[in-house]
């Protein structure tokens, strides 16, 4: 065998280690190529579905701007036909009231702008003086600026009599809860005092009718033994008498 045979061998094996290190690396690039490739679509894939999702949430913003938009002047109708149908009751019921009623309203409005007024100054009095130093431009527009302003304080006075009614009613709601539980805290207590006594009075009277029952049993003994003491004696001196008539007989005899 020639020398150059061993070279040759290795020199053919390394070829085939190297050709198949070359495939590999070529099997693993097209295997990153690939992947690449689906990371690409995937994020592709995401990017076009947040774009879906923007779009849907921006319609969906859009939409619901657009109901509470209608909802909003829905509630603006309805809340300007609550009022006209008010004003319009209003002024039914005061075409319809009696001149006494009327008379009793005023009186009580008399009565309510003053307090409403002065809780108003009290809680706003810079806007008050605003208020009050704010030209107009017009008598008409004072006019109707004086008209709120007297229905803004009969508002005030009537919810300060509102509130002081409501404290009135808690406070006496809570003094009558309080006399209650302490009346009957009082009864419970004399009943717990007069269930006492009774047991204690029937417990003496058993003691009392026992100690009556034992006294009279001992009287009874008592008395036994002294009758029978009596019987005794008294057959002892008949016995004697017996005697002594026998002696005096015997004697004489």
């Amino acid at each position: 065998m020639s020398p150059t045979a061993p070279n040759q061998r290795s020199r053919s094996t390394t070829a085939k280690r190297t050709r198949t290190t070359a495939q590999s690396n070529r099997s693993t690039a097209r295997s990153n190529r690939s992947t690449a490739r689906s990371n690409r679509s995937t994020a592709r894939s995401n990017r076009s579905t947040a774009r879906s999702n923007r779009s849907t949430a921006q319609s969906s913003r859009s939409t619901a701007g657009q109901r509470a938009a209608a909802t909003r002047r829905a509630n603006a109708r309805r809340r300007s036909a609550a009022a006209k149908r008010g004003a319009a009751t209003r002024e039914l019921n005061q075409s319809q009231r009696h001149p006494v009623q009327q008379a009793q309203e005023l009186a009580e409005r008399a009565v309510l702008i003053p307090v409403g007024a002065a809780l108003v100054a009290r809680d706003r009095v810079v806007d008050t003086v605003t208020d009050a130093t704010k030209p107009y431009r017009s008598r008409e527009a004072a006019q109707r600026q004086l008209e709120r302003d007297l229905k803004r304080f009969e508002r005030r006075g009537a919810t300060a009599r509102n509130r002081a009614e409501r404290q009135l009613k808690r406070t006496r709601t809570r003094v009558e809860r309080e006399l209650r539980q302490r009346r009957n805290e009082a009864q419970r207590l004399l009943k717990r005092n007069r269930t006492r006594v009774e047991h204690d009075t029937r417990s003496l009277r058993r003691d009392a009718r026992r100690q009556g029952r034992a006294a009279q049993e001992t009287v009874s003994q008592q008395a036994g033994l002294v009758g029978a003491r009596v019987d005794e004696a008294v057959a002892a001196g008949q016995t004697a008498v017996a005697d002594v008539q026998q002696r005096v007989v015997s004697t004489v005899a």
